[in-house]
């Protein structure tokens, strides 16, 4: 009589179980190498689900803000019975492009397009490099110079409205456009500090581009008036020329002295998150 041959198990559960395991690590693995340079941080230093939805939602909110007061702005010019007067130089050389207020705004656009952009990325090293921008981008021009416009516009404002913005403007422009150009820049910027964790770069690499990008305005500004025989704003025709080079001094220091408050709120609001990532930093030297 022979004896029946015991047939092998056509499925091997334990084995199935280790390959599926082994399988899954390798996945993880490969996960793990798309994400590249993705930081690795503890879970209470990371960006909650409902901080990015706040944030994200935030962004999204000032790019329609931001996009609706460009075409409030363009129609405003496109309908202006008398451009000249009412849009002050926009048919001079340089056009509204002298003006401050006028390339804040177009770079508050780009920001938060940028950051919206930034926000619905799907995680990966790309999307890191962009984030590490996006908070350069905030840290030394959105909010620095955001706020100095704003604090600039109506300190002069008050001092000498007919040097900054005069009153025959108001016989046009309504008064919306411009707290729309003047106001609103920092209140969204402020906001912004609030609600967004930002990674602030290193004290020099912040000082060095606030002084770069003031530095090519004022070239710009001089450019402008070399070329027309006028300064973009009236009320330095007042100011004696050997005194002009000291208000463009006091204007860098003082967007310089923005970033510092800038950097102070995110850091006071952020505060656990900032002490973490400078101890890792240190370490990172050492």
């Amino acid at each position: 009589m022979t004896t029946p041959m015991r047939r092998r198990p056509l499925h091997d559960d334990s084995h199935s179980d280790d390959s599926e395991g082994e399988v899954a690590a390798e996945t993880t693995e490969q996960q793990d190498d798309t994400v590249g340079e993705v930081e690795r941080v503890p879970r209470p230093m990371r960006r909650s689900l409902a901080e990015l939805t706040v944030g994200s939602m935030y962004h999204f909110a000032v790019l329609c803000f931001y996009v609706y007061v460009h075409v409030y702005d363009a129609t405003l010019m496109k309908k202006c019975p008398q451009p000249d007067k009412f849009f002050i130089g926009s048919n001079s050389y340089g056009g509204r492009w002298k003006y401050l207020t006028f390339i804040n705004l177009w770079l508050q656009l780009a920001y938060f397009f940028l950051a919206f952009f930034t926000d619905i990325m799907p995680q990966s090293s790309v999307k890191l490099t962009f984030q590490k921008f996006t908070d350069l981008a905030f840290a030394t021009f959105a909010f620095p110079f955001g706020t100095f416009v704003t604090i600039a516009f109506w300190g002069l404002y008050g001092i000498d409205r007919e040097g900054i913005y005069p009153a025959f403007l108001d016989d046009y422009l309504p008064q919306d456009i411009n707290h729309y150009w003047h106001t609103t820049v920092a209140l969204c910027v402020l906001i912004e500090a609030i609600l967004v964790f930002h990674r602030y770069p290193s004290t020099f690499t912040s000082n060095a581009l606030v002084f770069v990008y003031s530095t090519a305005y004022v070239v710009w500004s001089v450019l402008v008036y070399t070329k027309s025989g006028k300064w973009a704003y009236p009320f330095l025709h007042v100011i004696p020329v050997p005194l002009i080079p000291v208000f463009f001094a006091a204007c860098f220091f003082f967007t310089l002295f923005m970033f510092y408050v800038g950097r102070w709120i995110n850091y006071y609001r952020w505060t656990e998150r900032h002490l973490y990532y400078r101890k890792k930093e240190e370490e990172d030297e050492e």
